[in-house]
């Protein structure tokens, strides 16, 4: 009942087209810095990051509830894109060691929760997203979820909700590296 209904607010969704170019630009990093990580790329639209990713021999996953309600397979059957909603990751505990998303998970959080159901409904829909994605890091592994710099406010409320039940992982919002109307939520885990 909790996916479908989730599933629901992505109904009249665009799938995003970021790629590699684009990613660099927000998180500030480089091709470099992802070569032995395995990496869950979160609304992941149309794959365009994961593509270059994996031509590039970079392990990423993306997940997308516009995916439809199946995991696809390559031939070495490594998932490579999941159907799912950042509210119930379909991963175990400890899978990832960096976790993206490109505006496509707080925009959700913002759009629906936000204007339809009030600020206390954002932050607590905000928060059950960055325990599930906490809980898919493993050990020292980092998340950084981009959100527009619009809504700080509110995304300074989650932080300090989280951090609250949250003591031995790091959290703070910084600036994107390239995209000042931009800004981060970063999550390390410890």
């Amino acid at each position: 009942m909790k996916n479908q209904e989730s599933k629901s607010i992505y109904e009249n969704t665009r799938a995003a087209d970021w790629d590699m170019s684009g990613y660099k630009k927000v998180f500030g990093f480089e091709e470099n810095d992802l070569r032995g990580k395995k990496i869950l790329d979160i609304g992941g639209g149309k794959a365009a990051f994961q593509e270059e990713a994996l031509k590039s021999g970079i392990d990423v996953v993306s997940i997308d509830p516009l995916y439809g309600d199946s995991i696809k397979f390559d031939g070495s059957q490594k998932a490579l894109k999941a159907a799912a909603v950042n509210e119930a990751l379909p991963f175990q505990r400890d899978t990832f060691d960096l976790v993206l998303a490109n505006c496509s998970s707080f925009y959700y959080i913002y759009q629906h929760y936000l204007f339809k159901q009030g600020l206390e409904e954002a932050i607590s829909k905000g928060l059950l997203m960055l325990n599930q994605i906490t809980n898919v890091l493993r050990d020292k592994g980092e998340a950084m979820l981009s959100f527009s710099s619009e809504y700080l406010p509110v995304f300074e409320r989650i932080l300090e909700e989280f951090k609250k039940n949250n003591s031995g992982t790091e959290a703070k919002i910084i600036e994107s590296a390239g995209d000042t109307s931009l800004s981060i939520f970063f999550i390390k885990k410890q």
